[in-house]
């Protein structure tokens, strides 16, 4: 139970570090603040540190202390998590250069295709609004010739490759997994090829991913800076009182 203990102990400062590491790289908590609330909080861990590892805590006390500390690192651990993603998401938008784009050939489960030849002088379907539906058809059109078939219509797009199982539509692949969460039609198809293909960098994302961290991420800054100018006014109108 001792080594255990001294192992949970571990595990909670790294990841408490770990996470002020990343909440300060965010800066969005004034520098005095956070050096103020980190170092109480510090103090805290520290404290469940020196229970756990102490010899003369009791069996029931480190149990006490053991369990309290895995429900702590399980809530940093998933702050941990969501400020990772806040902080690539933020710096997607202001990064440059180029990413790699991954986009699916898309078939219907009973159509009896397997691979890319099946295709060779058939209908494959594409958004007019995919930007890089262009790119992908180079790579596709080095293995097969097939017949472009347009849709202005996501719904349409989507459900054509089940209404008709000796065609097939091209879209990037983590879109196609969005529309699979939509349309439970496409429960009923498969990949049979993906291609790569590399373009610069776009700060278009998808619906989901904006909903989940670009809102969240205002509402966090706003959040933290009305927080603190509070405690900035409040600490001057104590101060006056003082004088």
């Amino acid at each position: 139970m001792k080594k255990l203990s001294k192992l949970i102990a571990f595990v909670l400062t790294t990841t408490f570090l770990i996470l002020m590491f990343m909440i300060y790289r965010l800066n969005l908590i004034p520098i005095k603040y956070f050096l103020a609330i980190g170092g109480v909080l510090l103090l805290f861990v520290f404290g469940l540190d020196f229970k756990l590892i102490r010899k003369k805590t009791g069996l029931f006390s480190r149990v006490v202390f053991s369990l309290f500390s895995l429900i702590l690192i399980a809530g940093l651990i998933y702050g941990l998590t969501y400020i990772n993603a806040t902080y690539n998401f933020m710096n997607s938008i202001l990064s440059k250069g180029y990413e790699i784009k991954n986009y699916a050939v898309v078939v219907n489960k009973s159509s009896g295709y397997s691979k890319i030849g099946d295709l060779n002088n058939k209908n494959i379907g594409y958004l007019k609004t995919d930007d890089y539906y262009n790119k992908a058809k180079k790579r596709i059109k080095k293995d097969i010739k097939y017949n472009e078939v347009s849709y202005s219509d996501i719904g349409n797009f989507a459900t054509s490759v089940v209404s008709d199982d000796k065609s097939a539509i091209v879209l990037e692949k983590e879109y196609y997994n969005l529309l699979k969460e939509e349309y439970d039609s496409l429960t009923n198809t498969k990949i049979i090829k993906t291609y790569k293909i590399i373009v610069k960098k776009s700060n278009k994302k998808k619906t989901k991913e904006m909903i989940k961290y670009s809102v969240a991420t205002i509402i966090l800054i706003v959040g933290c800076s009305v927080f603190f100018y509070v405690i900035d006014v409040l600490l001057a109108f104590l101060h006056s009182l003082g004088k």
